[in-house]
């Protein structure tokens, strides 16, 4: 694999953009990225991101699809092999958790969510590994998080989960392209405000999920008057509450996964809210 030196060389010499890179410095990337942060000489800093060319493919396509939407970083390169992509710089302070997650997932649907589109078909899951349909995508994720999980919840628990991923409602509908990592370790704040989204794992799915996927992603505040209210704002929402603690007893079921890898303190937290959410289903 070439060395960032002999990307920018190429980039600057063979004048591949309309400003050259005068500086760049190495940024903690995330689990298989490598990123530099580089300075122009028209003095605006920008992304250098490099993984396997799927990757490249699916991240680039992403961000070019929806390069109207304010709060997404603009690409303005992609290597011609999809060894790398350039994307404008956006500033922010990556935080654990949300000061008022109500407000600031509103935030979220309306600068980002409400723009999303369906895809051109009817695949579903991750663009790099697309599924049949949403059913198989969301048990194959089931599975992955129960090894994690083991003992911590019970096989009626995972039993549960893998019901209502199953059900006949999950197969209607059309996949949306969604960020597909939208959490709070990917969006950029300012005085407690959402002001960029960073990082796509490019998914197939519908809104909801996306949402889900942001309400879980920290411990704080995981309840159904948070959620409901800002699911409301969703283009296709039915306000149908029974459907919405289906929907979010599978994403904590999810989330506990990742929490367990790299958040263990915060599942106490998580064991609650399941706890809450399971409860809130007897009803």
């Amino acid at each position: 694999m070439r060395s960032i030196n002999e990307w920018i060389w190429n980039i600057n010499n063979l004048n591949l953009l309309p400003f050259k890179i005068m500086e760049w410095e190495e940024l903690k990337g995330g689990t298989s990225s490598s990123v530099w942060k580089l300075l122009g000489d028209n003095h605006h800093q920008y992304v250098l991101k490099n993984n396997d060319c799927d990757t490249i493919k699916a991240e680039s396509h992403y961000l070019f699809t929806y390069q109207s939407v304010e709060i997404l970083p603009k690409v303005v390169y992609v290597d011609i092999s999809n060894n790398y992509y350039i994307y404008t710089y956006l500033s922010g302070e990556v935080k654990t958790g949300i000061s008022n997650k109500k407000i600031f997932l509103k935030e979220l649907v309306s600068k980002l969510i409400s723009h999303y589109t369906p895809t051109n078909n009817d695949d579903w899951g991750w663009i790099q590994d697309l599924s049949i349909n949403w059913h198989q995508y969301l048990v194959g994720e089931i599975n992955a998080a129960r090894e994690i999980i083991g003992a911590r919840l019970t096989d009626k628990d995972y039993e549960l989960v893998k019901s209502l991923a199953q059900k006949e409602n999950r197969r209607n509908g059309k996949p949306y392209l969604l960020h597909g990592d939208c959490g709070v370790h990917n969006f950029l704040q300012k005085d407690n405000r959402l002001v960029a989204v960073i990082d796509p794992m490019p998914l197939a799915g519908p809104l909801i999920y996306e949402l889900v996927f942001a309400f879980c992603s920290s411990p704080e505040q995981l309840t159904m008057e948070v959620i409901f209210e800002v699911a409301k704002e969703l283009p296709n929402f039915q306000n149908d509450k029974k459907q919405l603690v289906e929907e979010v007893i599978i994403g904590l079921y999810i989330r506990m996964l990742r929490c367990i890898y790299h958040h263990p303190q915060d599942l106490p937290a998580y064991l609650n809210a399941w706890n809450y959410w399971t409860t809130l289903r007897n009803y």
